[in-house]
C-alpha cells in the first residue's frame, strides 16, 4: 500500500470512528429510552423528534454545501458571503419553526401530548443549522477531527438528557427539556467556531452591507443544497412520523429502535462519501472525470462489499440481542429488522453516486431522483397492499432506496455519457 493510500485510509478511519462516537452515543441513548420509557411514549418521542428533523434542513437552508462547493473551487468565503448567510440560516429557521408548529397542530391537534413535544423540542432544528456550517468549515480547513465533534456534541447532551429523564425520572418531559437545552447550548458554540476558522470577525460582519440583490445569489445558490438534505431526511424519518400519524406510536415506537441501528449502520457510506471523498470529487470533477469515475467505481466496490458484510451480520445477530435485551416488548422490532438491513448496501451505493453528482454538479437530476423515492416511500405507507403496520412501514424503506438508486444511476450516466455509471471505463 502506497504512503497516499494509507494515508487515506488512516484518515477515513478517523472519519468512521469519530462519526461512530456520535452514532454510537445516538444508539446508547435510543437504548437507554427505550429501556426506560413504554413503547407509546419512546414512539411519541421519535415521531416528535422525526417531523423536526425533516424540516430542519430548511433551518441551514444548504448554506454548508454552498460553502463546502466555495471551498473546493478554492473561493474564500469573504464577510458579506458569512453575513447573507447567517441571515438567511436564521430566517429559514424561523419558517422551518412555523411550519413544524403548524404540521403539529394540524396532524395531532393543539393540545395534544405530541404537539406539546414537538413546541418543548423546536430548538433542536437551530441546531440543523449551526451544525451544516461548522461541519462545510471544518472540512474546507482539513480538521476532520473537528466533524466527528461537531456530530457527537448534540449527542453528547441527549444522552445526559435520556440518562436523567427517562433512565431515573421515566419522564418524557424532562428528555425533551433536556434536549432543547443541549440544542441552544451546541448551536451557541458552532456558530462561534464558524466565525473562528473562516477568518472573520464579528465587527466585520456586523459592519458589512449586503445588498438584495447578493442575497438572491446566496438564495439561489444554496436552494439545491437545501432539498438535497430535506429529501436525505426524509427518507429516513418520514416513516417514523407516519407510523405515528396512521398506526399510532406503539408502531412508530417498534419502528424506531429499527432506524436506530439503521443509522448506525450508514456512518460508513456517509464518512466516505459524504465526508472524505466528496471534497476530493468535487476538485476531480473540474479536471479529470475520468479519474473520478474510476475513483468512484473503486471506492463504491469496497463500500458496499463493507456494508453487506455489516447488514448480514446485524439481521443474524442484533434481533437476538432485542429479544434478551427488552424481552417481547420490541418483539415486532425484532422480527422485522432482518429486512430493513436491505436497505443498508442500497444507501451505501445510492450514496456514492449521489456524491457523484453533486461533484459533477448534477443536483438537479439528484433532486428529481431523490424526490421520487420519496414519492415511492409515502405511497407505500399511505396506499398500503396490507394492512399491516410494520411490514408496511419496513416495505416503504426499502422500496424507496431502490427507486432511489436505480434513479442515481440513470441520471449519473446520462450527465457523464457512458452507458452505465458502475460498468464505464471512461466518460468521455
Amino acid at each position: 500500500m502506497s504512503d497516499s493510500n494509507a494515508k487515506s485510509l488512516v484518515t477515513v478511519v478517523k472519519l468512521v470512528l469519530a462519526m461512530g462516537g456520535g452514532a454510537g452515543l445516538v444508539f446508547l441513548n435510543q437504548l437507554i429510552l427505550a429501556k426506560y420509557l413504554d413503547v407509546e411514549s419512546y414512539g411519541l418521542l421519535s415521531s416528535s423528534l422525526a417531523i423536526l428533523n425533516v424540516l430542519s434542513p430548511i433551518a441551514g437552508y444548504g448554506i454548508g454545501g454552498l460553502w463546502l462547493r466555495l471551498s473546493a473551487k478554492r473561493v474564500k468565503v469573504r464577510p458579506h458571503t458569512v453575513k447573507a448567510s447567517l441571515l438567511i440560516a436564521l430566517a429559514s429557521s424561523c419558517i422551518a419553526v412555523l411550519v413544524a408548529v403548524f404540521l403539529a397542530v394540524c396532524t395531532k391537534g393543539p393540545y395534544s401530548l405530541e404537539a406539546i413535544v414537538v413546541f418543548i423540542l423546536l430548538p433542536v432544528m437551530f441546531n440543523q443549522a449551526s451544525l451544516a456550517l461548522m461541519t462545510s468549515v471544518a472540512q474546507s480547513v482539513r480538521r476532520y477531527s473537528d466533524v466527528g465533534l461537531a456530530q457527537m456534541a448534540p449527542h453528547v447532551g441527549r444522552l445526559v438528557s435520556g440518562g436523567v429523564g427517562a433512565g431515573l425520572l421515566s419522564s418524557l418531559y424532562v428528555t425533551a427539556w433536556g434536549y432543547a437545552l443541549t440544542a441552544f447550548i451546541v448551536f451557541v458554540y458552532q456558530i462561534f467556531y464558524v466565525v473562528k476558522w473562516v477568518g472573520v470577525e464579528w465587527g466585520e460582519i456586523r459592519a458589512k452591507v449586503v445588498s438584495p440583490r447578493y442575497f438572491k445569489r446566496v438564495l439561489r445558490a444554496s436552494t439545491p443544497y437545501a432539498l438535497n438534505l430535506i429529501f436525505s431526511f426524509a427518507l429516513v424519518q418520514i416513516p417514523v412520523y407516519l407510523a405515528s400519524v396512521k398506526f399510532g406510536n406503539y408502531y412508530s415506537g417498534q419502528f424506531a429502535i429499527c432506524v436506530a441501528i439503521l443509522q448506525l449502520l450508514y456512518i460508513v457510506p456517509n464518512a466516505v462519501f459524504g465526508q472524505y471523498l466528496l471534497p476530493v470529487f468535487h476538485r476531480m470533477a473540474r479536471g479529470d472525470r475520468n479519474g473520478l469515475v474510476r475513483m468512484y467505481r473503486k471506492s463504491a466496490l469496497y463500500v458496499v462489499a463493507v456494508a453487506a458484510v455489516l447488514a448480514v451480520a446485524v439481521a443474524v445477530i442484533v434481533p437476538k440481542v432485542i429479544s434478551h435485551a427488552f424481552g417481547e416488548k420490541y418483539g415486532l422490532a425484532a422480527d422485522y429488522l432482518p429486512v430493513l438491513v436491505l436497505a443498508v448496501p442500497l444507501r451505501s451505493w445510492s450514496t456514492a453516486v449521489g456524491a457523484v453528482l453533486l461533484a459533477v454538479n448534477e443536483t438537479k437530476g439528484k433532486l428529481i431522483a431523490m424526490l421520487l423515492a420519496v414519492f415511492a416511500q409515502v405511497g407505500f405507507i399511505l396506499y398500503p397492499l396490507s394492512q399491516a403496520a410494520l411490514p408496511v412501514i419496513v416495505g416503504s424503506v426499502v422500496a424507496a432506496e431502490v427507486t432511489l438508486l436505480v434513479a442515481y444511476i440513470v441520471v449519473a450516466s446520462r450527465k457523464l455519457g457512458v452507458r452505465s455509471i458502475f460498468l464505464a471505463k471512461n466518460c468521455g
